[in-house]
């Protein structure tokens, strides 16, 4: 079977290639997996240039394929149960010392990158209440929301406008026969959208904000011949108004990276998707301020520092915005069990 980059497609290669890095390979630097992987052939010579527009189109629409093409098999429910966390950064922080208590007792369903569980401990954490989208809810959002992550939200549309215009196949199925398939990939947990209710005020300035929370990709499996868990993805966005589209502005406001974009592998220039401060998010309620918290890639923190490090994707760091400015709080170290030899095949 061919490698899971090759599986997506020119543009759903993107997004598997930076998990890639981010997590599969725990033991080498992101730039030296990109090289020296079995996806280096499809871009190694892309990356000294700007970016090839036909490698981020298909992004939008290639995500059904990994169930159906990707060899994966049973986790055992490695990194469930109870965890152990180290304190890295945020001693005596009121916030850092309780959520290092909540992590520490929260008994996790899948690893916890994951996501961690909306629980409470002490009555400290009040608890944020997930409304799910329907499939027929996330439908219209579905394309705009996996290709902003990508890199450019309309990009499926803008595609399947021109193949219908040339009489080529469509990049997009019916309504029908889309739906059937969102249906499908969210009972296969490839895809999960929600909301908050009430909502919540992400930057804590006294309005709410729309936020909705995009989960894409399996999380808490091991896939293939990859060494570690599949880490998917768990991003924070916001939608306009009208809840059609990512606003763009205002999510790279909020949770977007400081460098505003991952670097090349050569390290001399950037390319344009959006860089979320992490891969994994989080938000919480603690003494009436909302925080989020992530796990960095190994792109590098929130300094853009540490890229070598190698244990930088097990570190979980907690943030906070407030009158405009985003503040890292607290961070910790989790005791990542997880060994591929315990893996049995489904």
């Amino acid at each position: 079977m061919g490698s899971r980059a090759a599986q997506l497609g020119t543009g759903g290669a993107l997004s598997a290639l930076i998990d890639d890095a981010t997590c599969a390979r725990r033991d080498v630097a992101p730039i030296e997996h990109w090289r020296s992987s079995r996806h280096a052939t499809a871009i190694d010579d892309k990356w000294g240039h700007r970016l090839s527009k036909s490698f981020l189109l298909g992004a939008s629409f290639t995500l059904s394929l990994l169930v159906a093409a990707s060899t994966t098999f049973a986790a055992d429910r490695v990194g469930a149960g109870l965890q152990k966390f180290s304190f890295e950064r945020g001693r005596g922080i009121p916030v850092c010392e309780s959520y290092f208590e909540r992590l520490t007792k929260t008994t996790f369903e899948l690893a916890p990158f994951c996501g961690r569980p909306e629980n409470d401990v002490e009555g400290k954490f009040p608890k944020l209440v997930r409304v799910y989208l329907t499939p027929e809810e996330l439908l219209p959002l579905r394309y705009r929301l996996q290709g902003f992550v990508d890199g450019d939200q309309f990009a499926a549309e803008r595609t399947d406008a021109k193949r219908r215009a040339a009489g080529t196949t469509p990049a997009i199925g019916t309504a029908p026969a889309e739906l059937e398939n969102l249906r499908g990939s969210i009972a296969s947990r490839q895809v999960a959208a929600w909301r908050y209710e009430p909502p919540i005020d992400l930057d804590n300035d006294g309005v709410a904000d729309n936020i909705l929370v995009w989960q894409q990709g399996r999380c808490g499996d091991f896939e293939g011949n990859d060494p570690g868990l599949r880490r998917g993805l768990t991003i924070v966005l916001v939608l306009d108004s009208e809840n059609k589209q990512v606003d763009e502005a205002r999510t790279r406001e909020l949770i977007g990276h400081p460098t505003g974009s991952y670097p090349t592998p050569d390290g001399k220039g950037k390319y344009r998707p959006f860089r979320p401060i992490g891969r994994s998010m989080g938000i919480f309620s603690f003494e009436g301020e909302i925080y989020f918290d992530t796990f960095f890639d190994l792109w590098g923190d929130f300094t853009d520092r540490r890229r070598n490090d190698r244990a930088l994707a097990d570190t979980l760091s907690v943030f906070k915005r407030k009158n405009g400015r985003t503040e890292q709080i607290c961070e910790y170290r989790w005791d990542n069990p997880t060994i591929r030899d315990t893996r049995t095949p489904k």
